[in-house]
C-alpha cells in the first residue's frame, strides 16, 4: 500500500509520518474526496486533533454529517466515545483518545456493517458488523 499523504493523525501527535494500518488510512483509500478536499485543506488544525477531526473538517466544507448511516459514509466518532456494541450484545466498542473512523460497507437499520483499520499494526484492514450508538457521526458523499 501506498503512504497516504493526506492522513494528519500521526503528524498531530509528533510523528512524522502516518503509517498504513491507521484508521484514517483506511477511510483516505475508501474516500478520498474528503481527505484529498476538507482535510487537506483544513489539516487537523483543530484541537483535539486524531481521527474525529476528519468529521469536523468535513462539516466546515460543507459535507453533510448527521446520525443516519448510508452506504458509502464515513462514521466518525470522538475521544473515547462509544462507538456501539457487537451484534450478539456482548461487546462494546470505544472509540480511542484520538477518536476513529471507519468505512460503512452496509446498513441494516441500526446495524452497519464497517470495514476499517487501526486496532493493531499492519492488521491490513477487516470488515465486522456494529450496533451503533448515538455517539456515531456519517459523513455522506456530496450529492451531485
Amino acid at each position: 500500500m501506498p503512504f497516504d499523504r493526506c492522513n494528519y493523525e500521526g503528524r498531530a501527535m509528533r510523528d512524522s509520518s502516518v503509517p498504513y494500518g491507521d484508521s484514517t488510512y483506511w477511510t483516505a483509500e475508501k474516500r478520498p474526496d474528503v481527505f484529498y478536499g476538507p482535510v487537506n485543506k483544513y489539516g487537523y488544525r483543530q484541537y483535539p486533533y486524531g481521527a474525529w477531526n476528519v468529521a469536523v473538517d468535513a462539516r466546515r466544507a460543507g459535507y453533510r454529517v448527521d446520525h443516519v448511516a448510508r452506504v458509502g459514509d464515513i462514521a466518525a466518532w470522538r475521544s473515547n466515545a462509544t462507538m456501539g456494541r457487537s451484534t450478539d450484545g456482548m461487546t462494546w466498542y470505544r472509540a480511542a483518545r484520538g477518536g476513529h473512523v471507519a468505512y460503512v460497507e452496509a446498513v441494516h437499520g441500526s446495524v452497519i456493517t464497517l470495514s476499517e483499520m487501526g486496532h493493531a499494526p499492519n492488521d491490513g484492514g477487516y470488515t465486522y458488523d456494529l450496533e451503533f450508538s448515538g455517539a456515531t457521526h456519517f459523513i455522506h458523499k456530496p450529492h451531485r
